[in-house]
């Protein structure tokens, strides 16, 4: 139910639902000319807001905005934890190329922490909804044992399927412990709201920034776009997600 909903309340679908009832008004030559008009502006103002890029940068920036790069690392730290962000169902396909780029960037975040801590482990956290596909874990590992020369710092967690899954599994792994969790920026307020909730002693490790709106062309943010309904799809994913947790947390 939480991912067809996600599905439905997305700006491009609205707009497109409020395009088909215009139409419908009209084929049915509906005397409601009120209802036509209403349908048409809602639907041409959501798709002028999410599809410039003004109001996307702005929510994401809040977003992002909560924790910074981690620049010094903690040397007493024994755990780094990379949460999965999401990959293809091909698995004809080397590990790379199934990976999103958004776990990769996790990935390469996760190494950088651990080359500076020599005696910590490393954590992959994610499943798979198919069981007979490789799970996310195990396609990060399998990229991180290029990087990585001892096999046995490398810990994987197969099961998880979300985040508060990720959190479960991983308490009985680092227990009271302090460890860096690394996962995109715009996922990591939900990411560690998850982890404090779970009573984990997670230090945030942001990375996978969006840059998208940060060069020269000024287009990208002012002319309406495919490219921001993407980003918007994002935002509108973690924002979901924050508000489908809080709703868990307090009545279930």
């Amino acid at each position: 139910m939480r991912y067809l909903l996600e599905a439905i309340l997305n700006p491009f679908f609205i707009a497109l639902l409020l395009v088909i009832i215009a139409l419908v008004c009209v084929y049915r030559k509906s005397k409601k000319l009120r209802c036509l008009k209403v349908s048409l502006t809602l639907a041409l103002l959501i798709l002028l807001i999410f599809s410039t890029g003004w109001f996307p940068e702005y929510l994401t920036t809040i977003l992002e905005g909560n924790y910074s790069p981690v620049k010094n690392v903690q040397k007493d730290i024994s755990y780094v934890v990379v949460l999965s962000g999401g990959q293809s169902n091909d698995p004809d396909l080397p590990a790379n190329m199934q990976l999103y780029s958004s776990s990769q960037q996790r990935l390469w975040e996760g190494l950088r922490l651990l080359k500076q801590l020599p005696e910590a482990r490393f954590i992959l956290s994610g499943g798979s909804y198919n069981l007979s596909e490789p799970t996310e874990a195990s396609n990060l590992g399998v990229l991180a044992q290029l990087c990585l020369q001892e096999r046995a710092r490398i810990i994987l967690e197969t099961r998880s399927l979300n985040t508060a899954q990720q959190a479960l599994y991983l308490k009985s792994i680092v227990g009271k412990k302090p460890f860096y969790v690394v996962t995109s920026a715009i996922h990591m307020p939900r990411s560690m709201a998850v982890m404090n909730t779970a009573g984990l002693k997670a230090i945030p490790a942001p990375t996978d920034f969006t840059r998208f709106w940060s060069d020269e062309r000024w287009t990208k943010k002012w002319i309406p776009n495919p490219y921001n309904l993407v980003y918007s799809t994002i935002l509108m994913h973690e924002l979901l997600g924050r508000l489908y947790y809080h709703i868990e947390q307090r009545y279930l």
